[in-house]
């Protein structure tokens, strides 16, 4: 049955949220997947508000192979989320994406008890 389920995702986008809680069995089956629909010229979006460097790197890594490119992930930093990658057959574009005003906000955190206590 993987061959039509294969079949059933060509012309589609692929689209996969929380993607940073994958584990390894399941980030090997997403990178095939993503570099499958690489090769057919299929569109992938993949959601994550927490994505490591070395999940973004696999990430772009498969979908290269998939368009036998040769892209690299951006480096991440820390406060660069939310951040957009968007990789094609030739390059990768990437930029930090502000906040929305009306959803931005500031929140305190104070110790309710310290290590001396």
């Amino acid at each position: 049955h993987n061959n039509l389920r294969l079949l059933g995702l060509s012309n589609k986008i692929l689209l996969a949220d929380e993607i940073h809680a994958c584990d390894a069995y399941m980030s090997c089956i997403l990178e095939g997947l993503i570099e499958r629909q690489a090769r057919g010229g299929n569109s992938v979006i993949l959601l994550s508000a927490t994505l490591s460097q070395q999940q973004c790197d696999k990430l772009v890594a498969a979908f290269a192979r998939g368009t036998e490119g040769q892209q690299e992930a951006p480096f991440l930093e820390k406060d660069d989320y939310p951040w957009l990658t968007h990789v094609t057959k030739s390059d990768v574009h990437s930029h930090r994406v502000a906040t929305r005003k009306d959803v931005e906000r500031s929140v305190s955190v104070g110790w309710l008890h310290s290590e001396q206590e």
